[in-house]
């Protein structure tokens, strides 16, 4: 996975190049004749491999972290050199060497949503160095998790010298958490990797438009903008960016992406005062969005350059399949409280924000910087110092970039030594939002083993304040009776050392509630067992 543009030294040997080239296909296992048809729709495929994160810049299509519109995201492959796994490859890639280009395609792919389907498992050895093969030394094999599926919206890039990256040219590159979000006659898998079931699987998959597709675009500046080098990034598209067009000299110019970074792009100011811009986005179909809606906004006070990853720019709009302009921001949210404190990290609830199009975040403030940027109600705050005090404050923001003002403060101190489980409980379980939509939310919990042994499971137990009721679940066993919910552990995810929590493995419970998000989340009472 490339975090960034590389910056790449000259090609070497083109002789040696196609060489590699004729020598790969020997050392390669069919994965099939590339992409098929299924109803008109282009189906690709591939095998599957995953990663943490895209890290703190973002990855290939130019998107920080936070404003990457789901935690279900993929990596397409930049290059399609099967054998070749050295450096020395052009990006973007030409025109005249079209022929190794891969799914990223320069970044045209980034900002779409993909449906992937599981395919056989691999049962050896799939580890896919370079020169290696992919599952050479295994066979594949159908099993019970074949057919599962999830979505997913593409934000980065491979690039890397091993078998994934340049050798299966629809190759997917999954973030972690998307492996616990697979879903198969409508029911929720297991996390894959945990299970034991993922060993870089085939996979087929398909671009499809954004789903549930709520709002419109959502735009900002990028770092180092100023009056006459203004990148933009774009997200929460309805079908991908293949185009930017803004509005300078009294006409209509075409923008140009950064790179192969496809949802960033450089504009020109429409105004006198060189603040001002407009500009119209192109899809993946090649139609203008909304049906040619014009986006108005300006260059932010202080931005001169931004110095931030991403400055939101609230916009108003014109034309296109509507006039409405949305300048009405989210209420301040309410309720901010400190809802535990450790020796580096504090937890934070509040009460839901109300807006006339729909809140799509929050951002937290700790002394006055932003830290974090969640969907939901809560948020923990963590690498604090021990005994170190903090203010915080949180602020909502909609899709048109519109925020609300600060919430009330509050400060928390946190711990200097471990903290002591209470009552005869040995661990703590905590919940926290993950996602959430008019009628409905998706929820996570940690699981922390507090005691001085280790246990061989767990028992939760919690009361909704409000009517609710969990739809689906996943790492685990749940049982609900009027407001009052019990969930276990499943086998995979019960034994836990002393001081540990389901976060070191990725595999704690979640679940999808019918129903309104709770101004606070419930607290969860936790027992080994």
């Amino acid at each position: 996975m490339l975090t960034a543009p590389l910056r790449l030294r000259r090609p070497g040997s083109p002789t040696a190049f196609l060489l590699a080239l004729l020598l790969s296909f020997a050392l390669l296992p069919t994965l099939g004749a590339g992409p098929a048809s299924a109803g008109g729709v282009q189906v690709h495929q591939g095998v599957g491999t995953r990663f943490d994160g895209t890290g703190e810049k973002g990855g290939g299509c130019g998107v920080p972290p936070a404003q990457i519109e789901s935690d279900r995201f993929v990596a397409l492959n930049v290059w399609d050199t099967p054998g070749f796994y050295g450096d020395g490859l052009p990006r973007p890639v030409p025109a005249d060497r079209a022929a190794i280009t891969g799914a990223f395609d320069n970044g045209l792919n980034c900002g779409r949503w993909v449906r992937i389907t599981l395919g056989d498992y691999c049962t050896g050895d799939n580890r896919g160095q370079a020169g290696d093969g992919i599952c050479a030394r295994g066979a594949w094999a159908a099993d019970a998790y074949s057919g599962a599926t999830v979505d997913a919206v593409v934000t980065d890039s491979c690039g890397d010298g091993n078998e994934w990256c340049r050798s299966d040219r629809d190759h997917l590159d999954l973030s972690k958490p998307t492996l616990s979000r697979f879903t198969l006659n409508g029911t929720r898998l297991p996390d894959l990797e945990s299970a034991g079931r993922w060993n870089n699987r085939k996979l087929s998959w398909s671009f499809i438009p954004a789903p549930d597709y709520r709002g419109d675009i959502s735009i900002g500046f990028a770092l180092d903008a100023a009056e006459w080098y203004a990148p933009v990034i774009i997200t929460n598209l309805p079908n991908g960016i293949h185009g930017v067009e803004y509005f300078a000299d009294g006409g209509w110019r075409t923008a140009s992406a950064t790179s192969d970074d496809g949802q960033r792009y450089e504009i020109r100011p429409a105004t006198a005062d060189h603040r001002g811009y407009r500009i119209r986005v192109i899809d993946a179909d090649g139609q203008l969005v909304q049906g040619g809606r014009e986006y108005s906004f300006a260059r932010p006070a202080g931005c001169d350059p931004c110095t931030s990853l991403y400055t939101p720019a609230p916009y108003t709009t014109a034309g296109g399949t509507s006039t409405t302009v949305d300048r009405t921001a989210p209420t301040t949210p309410s309720g901010l409280a400190v809802a535990a404190v450790g020796t580096g990290d504090v937890t934070l609830n509040w009460q839901p924000s109300t807006d006339n199009v729909g809140v799509t975040g929050y951002d937290v403030l700790r002394d006055g910087t932003r830290v974090g940027s969640p969907l939901g109600t809560s948020f923990t705050d963590t690498g604090l110092a021990p005994g170190s005090r903090h203010r915080y404050q949180v602020t909502a923001r909609d899709a048109a970039g519109n925020t609300s003002g600060p919430s009330a403060a509050v400060e928390a101190t946190t711990t200097t030594g471990p903290v002591t489980p209470g009552g005869p409980r040995d661990c703590t379980a905590r919940m926290s939002l993950t996602g959430s939509w008019g009628d409905g939310f998706n929820a996570k919990v940690e699981v922390v083993n507090t005691g001085a042994a280790a246990i061989r499971g767990w028992r939760l137990r919690w009361t909704w304040p409000a009517p609710a009721t969990v739809s689906e679940f996943w790492n685990g066993s749940l049982t609900q009776q009027g407001s009052q919910v019990t969930m276990t552990n499943a086998d995979h995810n019960g034994a836990l050392a002393p001081g540990v929590g389901t976060s070191a493995r990725d595999n704690g419970p979640g679940f999808t509630v019918r129903g309104p998000v709770p101004g606070l989340l419930p607290r969860i009472d936790c027992t080994a067992v």
